[in-house]
């Protein structure tokens, strides 16, 4: 046994997941500067300090692996802040979902990106995650909420509840939950453009209450098609 009290085998683990947190870690930061496409393997293997150019390769695959672990691992860590929040709003009655409701369900999906704990990783996570939504989503990128919804019980418990709540046909829900999830992001990211710049900005949680009361009202807004919600449904 090591002095730690580990075996080696053990000892080996710890390595190979600390050099995996490294990996994403930096290919985190990485993607939120420069954008998926833009940065290659050897670049990531380099930002985690890895001697070895395979290292990503080894422990990820592709790059389509990484960023998979880096949604998987941020999105576990999410789940527990939405079932904190989730518990927080009434549980669904007979009658469908009012619009403090429907905020609140908002506010379970938009805020808990902004409750990572470590400020910069949550500004990396931020970015990477606005990027991923305004250009990546319809290239065919996967999230675990396509094919690992298991995963993620809590998100996918708010996004049912709000489709039954808003009464929308499902392309348009899903259009309308993208780009205001991805607004409100770009809207965090802007403000701390400006505040780099030495430009007057409003504190954070202003910003962020903005965004959810036009988060409510977008989610609630007519359908643009001229089309009844009926039509829709039935």
């Amino acid at each position: 046994m090591s002095q730690a009290g580990r075996s080696e085998p053990e000892a080996r683990a710890g390595r190979s997941e600390a050099t995996r947190l490294r990996l994403i870690r930096a290919a985190e930061r990485l993607f939120a500067d420069h954008g998926f496409k833009a940065v290659s393997l050897r670049q990531i293997g380099a930002a985690a300090d890895q001697r070895n150019t395979s290292a990503v390769r080894y422990h990820f695959g592709d790059k389509d692996g990484l960023i998979e672990a880096i949604f998987e691992r941020r999105q576990a860590e999410l789940e527990g802040y939405r079932r904190v929040l989730l518990a927080a709003i009434p549980p669904e009655g007979p009658q469908p979902d009012g619009a403090a409701t429907i905020d609140a369900l908002l506010g379970v999906i938009v805020r808990a990106p902004l409750m990572i704990a470590d400020a910069e990783a949550r500004y990396d996570y931020v970015r990477l995650i606005a990027a991923y939504l305004n250009r990546d989503r319809d290239s065919g990128l996967r999230h675990p909420l396509d094919y690992a919804p298991t995963l993620l019980p809590a998100l996918v418990a708010v996004h049912e509840r709000l489709f039954r709540a808003c009464r929308l046909p499902r392309d348009i829900f899903d259009l309308r939950i993208q780009m205001i999830v991805g607004l409100a992001l770009q809207a965090v990211i802007q403000r701390r453009i400006r505040l780099s710049a030495g430009l007057p900005c409003p504190d954070e949680d202003v910003v962020i209450e903005e965004m959810m009361a036009m988060a409510g009202g977008a989610m609630r807004a007519p359908l643009a098609r001229g089309q009844t919600h009926a039509t829709f449904l039935n």
